[in-house]
């Protein structure tokens, strides 16, 4: 439940006295459901109250426009993944003929180095450690990082951002990308490069669990409407595939696959000029410089690899990418042998995107973990068996239903930015009515009491000043915003995209004393970020969309002052606290609770993402990893291929960092 939402309904329930309230998300929950827990857990709850910031005047006439706008969320608090459905577009046999094929084809892709311009860069370059980036040399513009640079943004106290702050840096960490200015030709080869590699301005969240999210990216740009062409889904209005027809002839053909938001994903870097690729380079050109290559050229595959190692060879894998091709998808995206685009591509080349986006999709979907300590815990008390979490465990779950983190990292997936909460709706047995409908959008109390439109899983925590990072209120190349909520409130006339503008959004507007959201309601989308999963979050250090916390103590102790923004002002007079949730506040937590805390966060990792075993078993990659001492040579470090019995514990940030 947003604790935000539940603040106004509660305040219809308040005697009309003019009273200030003391905002307790712990508290707020205790009053509506003190009989009921709504959240499947073993039974150890301790509903507060205790200090929370947030004071606003609940008889304050502004308060009283919003009386009954805003509906609960009456999210499932954590439980077990194991057998929870993973999205699926419903149309993927229109285009993949065998999705196992696909999948080969799509982990091929992922990990190969001869995607990238400089034969190097692969997509698990920056997602080779728990589908994570865990380097630290090269990374940022932030020189000599070590974990003294940490957090970002330090407090004098860590339990208090009133009492100041040491330092903030205004950098991120991001990822290693391309050698700017590199250029190929049609050929894959190794290129002799010199100097340092770009760095993308986020870091690079893990893919594991990916398939859950309703949109992908830290600021939701990878769509969940797949448009076979790029990234942007609906809002790319020139999108088109060539199509085979039975008559024989080619057509312009648009695309829309929709759950397939890692499919957007997987096709922005490969082309971005920052991350992967020269400039000028298209998705035409990457199928012509690879259909006819040996998969996984330059690399070792495991003869256990768990998807390849029946393709292995002494290196890379049996075949082309051309035949792989043509074995996973349908013949009327490929087979056209006359077809010459206006710009001289066949057609199994002009729809390499499509080719790319849906295979490493396959592949990706695959990389769920679902066998964490937490999850076998949950799994034995459904069987009516003992729980696994020792004592510290279990109080750490306590804290983290009581202070609020379940509202926002709630389900099975420990994130409210998933198709559960967005698209499909979930059941809630210990509530009534138990269905939960579908919202992508819908309104909440932000710091400053005000009420805000925003999107379903994107949130402003304060970890950065929102104007340092837009987020979800930046635009897409054609100038329309990130954010669905700023989209669906602004004025019809400015959208210049007409099925843009009219794609359906599930909106909190399903019961009937809740209006439906309105063109012109303010809303809160600047500096706001997608909530990531916590699966295996003891493994993906550092922390946060900029990658300015290094240890899980560390953004414990973020929640626990109530973040670290809530007082700035940008220029244009837009104030941090109109754009956050006002359930960022002061928790008052001691160390033994974050002990604890941190403690329970630990239960989430899965054991084979730490060993690399399957299905999270991969190639061997030289990964980019900055300048040597000189300046000039460009450092690699080895990944070793394995396969489905895994091998050595995967790199973290600390050994990157030689703590």
């Amino acid at each position: 439940m947003t604790p935000s939402k539940a603040y106004l309904q509660l305040s219809s329930f308040i005697s009309p006295v003019s009273i200030t309230v003391k905002i307790s998300v712990a508290l707020i929950i205790s009053v509506f459901f003190s009989t009921t827990s709504i959240y499947a857990n073993d039974g150890h709850r301790d509903t507060g109250p205790f200090p929370r910031e947030g004071e606003c005047n609940i008889e304050d006439a502004f308060f009283a426009r919003y009386k009954g706008q805003i509906q609960d969320d009456d999210n499932i608090g954590p439980g077990s993944l194991k057998g929870w459905p993973v999205p699926t577009p419903e149309n993927l046999a229109d285009f993949v003929k065998d999705p196992i094929i696909a999948a080969k084809l799509g982990k091929a892709l992922f990990w190969d180095m001869q995607v990238g311009s400089d034969g190097v860069q692969a997509c698990a370059s920056c997602h080779f450690s728990a589908g994570a980036d865990p380097r630290a040399t090269g990374q940022s513009f932030v020189e000599n990082l070590s974990m003294a640079s940490f957090p970002f943004a330090m407090p004098n106290d860590p339990a208090d951002r009133k009492l100041g702050h040491i330092r903030i840096i205004n950098e991120n960490i991001g990822s290693q990308g391309i050698v700017p200015d590199v250029y190929r030709k049609a050929k894959v080869e190794d290129v002799s490069v010199k100097g340092a590699r770009a760095i993308t301005a986020r870091a690079a969240p893990s893919v594991i669990n990916a398939v859950f999210y309703h949109r992908n990216f830290w600021d939701g740009r990878a769509e969940a409407i797949f448009n076979g062409v790029n990234n942007w889904g609906v809002r790319d209005p020139d999108a088109r595939l060539a199509k085979l027809t039975e008559a024989g002839e080619v057509v312009e053909t648009p695309v829309r696959i929709p759950n397939a938001s890692l499919a957007s994903l997987a096709v922005a870097p490969i082309v971005d000029n920052i991350e992967m690729s020269h400039v000028g380079r298209t998705t035409a050109d990457i199928g012509r410089d690879l259909l006819d290559a040996t998969p996984l050229a330059k690399q070792v595959v495991h003869a256990e690899d768990s998807l390849l190692g029946e393709l292995a060879e002494a290196q890379g894998l049996r075949g082309t990418y051309r035949q792989m091709v043509k074995d996973a998808f349908q013949p009327q995206w490929w087979a056209a042998t006359d077809y010459r685009s206006a710009d001289g591509y066949t057609q199994i080349e002009r729809n390499f995107s499509l080719f790319f986006g849906l295979a490493v999709r396959e592949y990706l979907a695959m990389l769920v973990s679902d066998d964490s300590k937490l999850d076998r815990h949950f799994d034995n008390l459904a069987a009516g068996k003992s729980g696994l979490l020792n004592e510290q465990e279990k109080r750490g779950e306590e804290l983290f239903e009581q202070h609020g983190c379940a509202d926002c990292h709630n389900g099975p997936e420990f994130t409210g930015a998933v198709y559960r909460t967005s698209v499909t709706g979930f059941n809630n047995t210990d509530v009534t009515p138990a269905f939960q409908p579908p919202e992508e959008i819908e309104r909440m109390t932000t710091a400053d009491c005000g009420v805000r439109v925003y999107d379903q899983g994107f949130y402003n925590i304060g970890v950065t000043a929102w104007d340092a990072d837009l987020g979800q209120g930046d635009t897409d190349p054609w100038g329309h915003p990130l954010s669905q909520a700023m989209l669906k409130t602004m004025p019809l006339k400015e959208i210049s995209n007409t099925e843009l503008a009219s794609l359906y959004v599930a909106e909190a507007g399903h019961a009937e004393e809740v209006p439906t959201i309105a063109r012109g309601e303010p809303t809160a989308a600047k500096g706001a970020f997608k909530i990531p999963t916590l699966r295996n979050v003891a493994l993906t250090a550092p922390y946060f969309h900029n990658h300015g916390y290094a240890t899980l103590r560390q953004v414990v102790q973020f929640y626990n002052r109530g973040g670290d923004f809530h007082d700035y002002v940008a220029r244009d007079g837009i104030a941090q606290a109109s754009q956050m949730d006002l359930g960022i506040g002061q928790l008052g937590m001691s160390d033994r609770d974050i002990d604890a805390l941190v403690a329970f966060l630990e239960t989430l990792t899965d054991e084979r993402v730490l060993k690399r075993s399957a299905p999270f078993d991969g190639p061997s990659l030289d990964i980019p990893n900055g300048l040597a001492a000189d300046g000039k040579t460009q450092q690699r470090l080895h990944l070793k291929e394995t396969g489905r019995d895994g091998g050595e514990p995967v790199m973290q940030f600390a050994d990157f960092l030689g703590n």
